[in-house]
């Protein structure tokens, strides 16, 4: 399979980050991680047309990049140009086991994120601000969503693959190399 720009989507801690940062290193391309241009200095949202642009300008003219993220305002931009969009379609009770230990892990680590961001344990733990409720909020969401643009509909027809067990990956690759 020569297919050299890839997208990967899912729902917030189904391993979309961790599986990008393989891939790219596995395929030697660039890895682009759309929540590093989204997110400002604490944690302030940037300008949805000044994400867009920085996103046009980091992809135009490179032959091969792997972006994960699910951002709906930039789908026309990215979604067409991709060769195979990854769908990480695992069932909640793994995404949210995943989400915990990460935000854990931050916590304790006092990860250093995109421009210089941490995560707070209250907020995403109790708070309207929580990486948890919004996992909760988004995962059935995305499934219908995702499940009507990719497999209902012929528009990404024959360039996507859905991932719903993580020996698949093992597959995936294969399939890419």
């Amino acid at each position: 399979m020569n297919k050299r720009k890839f997208i990967i989507i899912g729902t917030s801690g189904s391993g979309k980050t961790i599986l990008a940062k393989n891939l790219s290193l596995y395929l030697n391309i660039r890895y682009i991680e759309l929540d590093s241009y989204y997110h400002g200095s604490n944690w302030k949202q940037v300008d949805i047309d000044v994400f867009r642009q920085n996103i046009l300008d980091t992809t135009n003219g490179i032959d091969s990049w792997i972006i994960d993220g699910n951002y709906l305002d930039l789908r026309d931009l990215i979604w067409p140009k991709a060769d195979l969009i990854i769908w990480l379609d695992y069932p909640f009770y793994i995404v949210f086991t995943r989400l915990i230990k990460r935000t854990i892990q931050r916590f304790i680590n006092k990860e250093i994120l995109w421009n210089g961001n941490t995560e707070n344990f209250f907020n995403q733990l109790f708070t309207k601000k929580s990486i948890l409720l919004w996992a909760f909020k988004t995962h059935w969401k995305n499934r219908r969503e995702f499940q009507t643009i990719l497999v209902d509909t012929n528009e990404y027809n024959n360039k996507f693959i859905r991932i719903k067990k993580s020996i698949e990956i093992k597959e995936l690759l294969s399939l890419i190399k």
